[in-house]
């Protein structure tokens, strides 16, 4: 990821996107909060919407720096259709999909992106249990909900999210956080409460980066981890 970074990758939406999906599941928080940053404040329009930089030709492209953007295909211009692109770059604009600058709408930047935020809220995982078997609710398999695992809490203070789903279909009903101020560690600042429920009995563990108080629903864990029915 460093090497990306030093290379100028994150260039385009969906490249941006990449890097916050990816600093998320690594679990570096502000790395993954940048890159959110970069992909809403540089590669996204007032209304949202992810771009890409202007089409150009290759050669400029790749004057340019942005090796892996699309290029603008010379074969309209070679048959003469550089004004009925033109009014397609305008009727664009008029829809919000093409910026001033020429930036047009790319959507992988808007998929990637969300996708990112929930690797930032929830991770999910199964792991091996203490037998071979296999089967619902026996003791071969662990279902694992990692709750709030790249929050850079010291920015997002507080919030609340709900619906996020979980493998093993576990369902975070509610998600909520706070961290108040004070000289304390941020443990003893910060308040978790977690809702989750299943459809369908088994073995879970949550995790979340502090102690929290277990709840109903499918079950609740400790800050290590804990054991959940």
């Amino acid at each position: 990821m460093e090497h990306k970074r030093a290379g100028g990758g994150g260039h385009t939406g969906w490249s941006a996107a990449w890097e916050v999906n990816l600093w998320a599941r690594l679990r570096a928080a502000e790395d993954a909060h940048t890159a959110l940053s970069k992909l809403i404040g540089r590669y996204s329009m007032p209304n949202l919407l992810s771009t890409h930089p202007p089409l150009q030709p290759r050669s400029a492209q790749q004057a340019g720096g942005c090796r892996t953007c699309f290029e603008l295909a010379p074969a309209a211009a070679r048959r003469g259709e550089s004004s009925a692109a033109a009014t397609v770059k305008v009727r664009q604009r008029e829809k919000g999909l093409m910026t001033s600058m020429g930036d047009v709408f790319q959507i992988d930047g808007n998929l990637g992106g969300m996708a990112g935020i929930s690797e930032m809220l929830l991770q999910s995982s199964s792991m091996p249990g203490t037998s071979s078997a296999s089967s619902v609710g026996s003791v071969g398999s662990i279902d694992m909900l990692d709750l709030l695992p790249s929050v850079p809490f010291d920015r997002w203070t507080s919030g609340e999210v709900r619906g996020l789903r979980g493998r093993g279909g576990y369902e975070v009903d509610l998600l909520r956080w706070k961290l108040v101020e004070g000289s304390a560690e941020m443990c003893e600042r910060l308040s978790i409460e977690a809702h989750i429920s299943n459809g369908r009995s088994g073995r879970l563990q949550v995790r979340s980066p502090c102690a929290m108080q277990h709840g109903g629903g499918g079950g609740g864990g400790g800050g290590g981890g804990g054991a959940a029915g």
